[in-house]
């Protein structure tokens, strides 16, 4: 049998001798665990004794790495064929998760509310119809869904509301004598998660969440310098103008100058401000947030109804209070949306590392397990199944869905906990396949490409500044199963260096024959 090599044949015997003098001990915090394995389960792999020590010196020499040296580093893998620890430095200590933490948002959601489960968001009739009227409101009632925007509609966020629009057409309708309603009660809020920063408000990572949304809670803006230096720049607003107003004092630059453009929304307003200069020729692109989730999406409603041909003559509102929401049980429903399934849902979670998703999920789970559509309420219900899967409570804190908090914290032994826990649960196929895979999609394109890992190690990587995550699985060349959790927190040389450590180790892992 070929091993993986190791680097230093003198260090395999110093580390052995190390081994025998310890005993069964554990080792101590901050070096490589030394258990002695289980008996295989039956039909799994099983390296013999050098093999496994071997790689746990290869994998030790990756992870003594200078150019981490100040950096915090939590450490855990574990063969999942064999139940051996092949990696263990401070994997009890806590770290912050990054994006990470979104593989508990997610197995959480696929396990709670069921791979197949689906959002459906009706449009009601609260009123008589009388030839091409509507005597009464038109309601829309919130249920959570993130799916109302252009991913799953070929990249046309309106594409639900037309439909809307021409079912009431369908119907005879052409005017609405009352108000457009949405009732956002489901979520009563913060739309905002627990220690968000505030300077990310502006920026799609950072979207406000809520019962009803549309489009992420986004306008999408595209710039352009096309004129004179010193003229203005260009822009345009969609999927719908008006909603998200734009003072704009950036102006063209000189043809190749460098970018001086800034775009940030001011704090509670939906006002985008455009300063600096952007060089002649060029453009640019970005998702705005918005104030007011519910508000857009009654704003964005109202727009594509009134383009197909049916008016609201009263206001829209949004209704926030369960007890308005009592007297819409004998509504008609004119239409309903239905989205995609939660597996669906989830890969697009993982793959983008989207914290919208992320936290559009957790805030469901809290509505349907806790009876409170609140990122508390759903992150407690997180914790809770996730103690039953063999995570041990004071390795998990939990703020958020999406891992944005740095109040977030997580063990990389409780990371690996659940990982473990999800591949012997029959929601597994699921929440795998939601993985981005080394050197093909999501956050982890280019990673690992040209290595044994690459299109095997299935993993969701998290980054916030100074904090570098990687957890997930791998398999090596005879089938046997790894899970890992490779945390870098408070590192503040380049990225690259601790993104290097991570794939090296997972890439040693799935060379293993």
């Amino acid at each position: 049998m070929r091993t993986l090599p190791v680097r230093n044949p003198v260090c395999l015997v110093f580390f052995l001798l190390i081994l025998l003098a310890a005993g069964p001990a554990r080792a101590q915090q901050g070096t490589v665990q030394a258990a002695v394995a289980p008996a295989p389960a039956p039909g799994n792999y099983h390296a013999a004794a050098s093999d496994a020590d071997a790689l746990r010196v290869e994998l030790l020499s990756i992870v003594t790495d200078p150019k981490l040296t100040r950096a915090h580093t939590g450490l855990y893998v574990k063969d999942l064929s064999t139940g051996q620890v092949l990696l263990d430095r401070n994997s009890e200590l806590l770290f912050i998760p990054a994006s990470t933490l979104k593989l508990f948002t997610t197995a959480a959601a696929i396990s709670l509310l069921g791979p197949s489960y689906t959002y459906k968001t009706p449009l009601l009739l609260d009123g008589v119809v009388e030839g091409d009227t509507l005597h009464g409101n038109l309601v829309v009632r919130g249920s959570g869904d993130p799916s109302i925007s252009g991913v799953f509609h070929g990249d046309k966020p309106l594409t639900v509301f037309t439909a809307w629009a021409q079912q009431l057409r369908q119907r005879g309708i052409q005017r609405i004598s009352g108000d457009l309603i949405g009732d956002a009660s489901l979520f009563p809020g913060p739309p905002l998660g627990m220690g968000w920063n505030w300077d990310d408000e502006s920026y799609w990572y950072a979207a406000q969440t809520g019962a009803l949304a549309f489009n992420e809670s986004t306008a999408d803006v595209s710039v352009t310098a096309d004129g004179k230096p010193g003229d203005p720049v260009g822009y345009e607003v969609e999927p719908v103008a008006g909603y998200l107003n734009v003072d704009n004092e950036a102006v063209v630059g000189a043809p190749k100058s460098g970018s001086s453009f800034v775009a940030e929304r001011r704090h509670g307003e939906n006002v985008l401000a455009m300063t600096g200069e952007l060089p002649r020729g060029s453009r640019t692109g970005f998702a705005c947030t918005v104030e007011g989730p519910a508000d857009w999406f009654l704003f964005a409603l109202r727009s594509v109804l009134e383009a197909n041909g049916v008016y609201v003559v009263g206001q829209s509102r949004v209704v926030t209070d369960p007890r308005e929401t009592t007297g819409w049980s004998n509504a008609t429903q004119a239409a309903v949306y239905t989205s995609p399934p939660v597996s669906e849902l989830v890969t697009f979670t993982n793959r983008k590392s989207h914290n919208f998703y992320a936290e559009q999920l957790l805030k469901t789970i809290g509505a349907t397990r806790r009876n409170l559509g609140t990122a508390r309420a759903g992150a407690e219900a997180v914790m809770s199944w996730a103690s039953g899967l063999g995570v041990n409570r004071k390795g998990l804190e939990m703020v958020d869905g999406s891992g944005l908090s740095r109040m977030n914290l997580v063990s990389p032994r409780a990371m690996v906990a659940l990982l473990e826990g999800m591949r012997g649960s029959g929601n597994f196929q699921a929440f795998y396949d939601s993985m981005p895979v080394a050197g093909c999609h999501g956050s982890l394109t280019n990673r690992m490409c040209n290595t044994p890992a690459e299109d095997v190690a299935h993993a969701k990587v998290g980054f916030v500044t100074h904090d570098i995550c990687l957890a997930g699985y791998t398999r090596d060349k005879r089938g046997g199963w790894y899970a890992y959790a490779l945390f870098v927190n408070n590192h503040t040389g380049p990225v690259r260096d601790a993104k290097a450590m991570q794939d090296a180790v997972v890439a040693a892992l799935s060379a293993v024959e």
